[in-house]
């Protein structure tokens, strides 16, 4: 179920501002202009990591002390600091119209962010097949009527 979601939400629906600005480029153009895949790429991948990094923090924090929720917050604005970072360089290779460089950057805060969002969504149990029946009992359980 996770998979599914992953690739359908997340990499699918989720990139659409990247995919359809291309083939509306392409069917006007006979081509894909090199020069805006990777400020497209970028704003992908900022909300994802942003979003996972959040869904982590609130996760987790209730279940652990004060030091642990200290080096948590870290870790988080660390990946924060990082991400805001990749996409000012980013930026700065868009600008000077270094192209491969930036796409080589929006590229790999991408696949960063799938990985940010796989960590911040494991045991999440909207993604756990439960035992559970269309009721909310146990499918195996006998009926209180003892049938």
């Amino acid at each position: 179920m996770k998979w599914k979601y992953f690739a359908f939400a997340i990499v699918f629906i989720g990139s659409m501002g990247v995919w359809l600005p291309a083939c509306q480029q392409h069917d006007t153009n006979g081509g894909v202009d090199l020069h805006s895949l990777p400020a497209n790429l970028g704003t992908y991948y900022l909300p994802i990591v942003f979003a996972g990094c959040f869904d982590i923090f609130l996760s987790k924090y209730k279940k652990m002390n004060r030091d642990n929720i200290g080096n948590l917050f870290v870790n988080v604005v660390i990946v924060l600091i990082l991400s805001v970072g990749s996409f000012l360089v980013l930026n700065r290779f868009y600008n000077k119209n270094q192209d491969y460089l930036a796409l080589m950057v929006g590229i790999a805060g991408m696949v960063a962010s799938w990985f940010v969002w796989w960590s911040a969504n494991e045991g999440n149990p909207n993604f756990e097949r439960t035992g559970t029946a269309e009721t909310g009992g146990e499918p195996g359980r006998a009926l209180s009527t003892g049938k």
